[in-house]
């Protein structure tokens, strides 16, 4: 995965930059298309005529109208995965068509890492709908689903936390008892407290 933070003024949709990556020790370079993951990690925004693929184009503005610098995120491709020399770099390209002068791109502040882990309780199972504080069981059954695109493994360990009403949040911990993935399989545990 990559973070990077970054800022451009261009040409909207003719001018623009990529991300590209080589194996080679830059002897060739590949198009580091967008993730299909569903996430809006606000990487390339359009398409850029002049580098022929999606990319970084226009302006990047807040709400306002004012130009920031904003926080990008991207899965990269399962080519690089286990590749111990990996090069990255940036491509601007304009066309000569234009006066007006733009700023062009800039980034900061680029780290790679391992993507995170996202688990999250879907639903308590085994609690009625017209249950009243003295019904709730001592032991609560819940599903949880992995939204995240790390596999989670049997043995992960979990962490889930519930608060009714005006009572103190309970957390409790347990070990999944079988491997999950992206395609978002639920498991189901009897264990938190």
């Amino acid at each position: 995965m990559m973070d990077v933070m970054f800022n451009h003024e261009s040409r909207n949709t003719v001018d623009g930059a990529i991300l590209q990556y080589s194996l080679d020790k830059g002897q060739t370079w590949t198009y580091a298309s967008q993730d299909s993951y569903p996430f809006d990690w606000n990487w390339y925004n359009d398409t850029v005529t002049t580098l022929k693929h999606k990319g970084w184009t226009g302006r990047t503005l807040d709400n306002g109208g004012n130009q920031v610098w904003k926080h990008g995120r991207q899965i990269l491709p399962s080519a690089l995965a286990n590749q111990n020399r990996v090069k990255f770099r940036f491509v601007f390209k304009s066309d000569s068509s234009t006066t007006t002068t733009y700023d062009g791109f800039a980034f900061d502040s680029l780290t790679l890492h391992q993507a995170p882990h996202d688990a999250g309780v879907v639903s308590i199972d085994n609690l009625s709908a017209s249950a009243c504080q003295n019904d709730i069981p001592k032991f609560l059954q819940v599903t949880i689903k992995n939204y995240g695109i790390r596999n989670l493994i049997a043995g992960d360990i979990m962490i889930v936390g519930v608060k009714t009403n005006s009572s103190a949040t309970v957390i409790d911990t347990f070990a999944l008892t079988a491997a999950t993935s992206y395609s978002g399989r639920y498991f189901k545990t009897n264990d938190v407290a």
